[in-house]
C-alpha cells in the first residue's frame, strides 16, 4: 500500500523533492513505518494524527484550504466511513 501511495505522491509531487531518504530507503526495499512515510506527505492516520499533522502544516505555512482525498480502500463503504469520521473527528477541532 504504501509503494501505491508513493507512486501517487512521486507523480503529483513538486519538482525539485528528489534526495528524499525516506522515499530511496522504501525503493530499496527497507519497511519504513506508516507514521515516518506520512510526515510531510499526507494527512493519514487516527484523527488524533490528522489533527496534529494539519496544526504542524498551519504553524508552517498558514495555509487557506486543504484539498482532500480519501483512499485506501475501492469500497464506497469505507470510503464514506472514513468521510464521516473526517467530518466528525477531525473538522471540529479547527472550527
Amino acid at each position: 500500500a504504501m509503494i501505491d501511495f508513493h507512486n501517487t505522491y512521486s507523480d503529483a509531487r513538486a519538482a525539485g523533492d528528489s534526495g528524499d531518504t525516506v522515499l530511496e530507503r522504501l525503493l530499496a526495499g527497507d519497511a519504513i513505518g506508516f507514521e515516518e512515510y506520512v510526515e510531510g506527505r499526507a494527512i493519514a492516520g487516527t484523527p488524533a494524527m490528522c489533527i496534529t499533522e494539519i496544526q504542524r502544516w498551519q504553524e508552517a505555512i498558514a495555509p487557506d484550504e486543504f484539498s482532500l482525498i480519501f483512499g485506501g480502500s475501492t469500497e464506497q463503504r469505507r470510503l464514506q466511513l472514513a468521510v464521516d469520521q473526517f467530518a466528525g473527528e477531525v473538522m471540529p477541532a479547527f472550527t
